[in-house]
């Protein structure tokens, strides 16, 4: 007899646009995006379970190209910043990476968006269509959730 005892993993990422408004910063619009696991990003937490690492996941890198995402990428495409996790948590088979973007930082069109490691492997990619300038800032929510 058979069993099926596979894990799936799905990457969720919300991007949250904040605004000041009488001195507090409130939200002012969200954006969803589903994302990859890349094929490197799969091999990496496949050596996690048998190998453990201390090359753990931290960092956000945004960038400004728009080709379509592929399990195949090593990197985000036309990368112009990287930020380091505010917060990370593992909560019901889930991994919670938080980051905020303030105002001064990453101005542009944001095309993709990934996941890295310390050491800057590319572990889940996605496709956005974001616009920061420095009257905003931006808090996100990176979710890879194991089922």
């Amino acid at each position: 007899m058979f069993m099926d005892s596979s894990i799936k993993i799905k990457g969720k990422c919300i991007i949250t646009t904040l605004k000041r408004q009488n001195g507090i910063w409130v939200p002012i619009s969200t954006n969803i995006y589903d994302n990859l696991i890349t094929t490197v990003g799969k091999n990496l937490l496949a050596d996690y379970i048998v190998n453990g690492t201390s090359d753990y996941i931290t960092t956000l890198a945004i960038g400004t190209g728009t080709t379509t995402v592929s399990a195949d990428d090593t990197e985000v495409e036309d990368e112009i910043f990287r930020i380091s996790a505010d917060n990370i948590a593992n909560v019901n088979n889930a991994a919670y990476f938080y980051f905020y973007v303030s105002p001064e930082e990453a101005n542009m069109t944001w095309g993709n968006v990934g996941l890295l490691t310390q050491s800057g492997v590319l572990v889940s990619h996605l496709n956005c269509n974001e616009t920061k300038n420095d009257s905003v800032a931006k808090s996100i929510t990176y979710t890879l959730t194991f089922s």
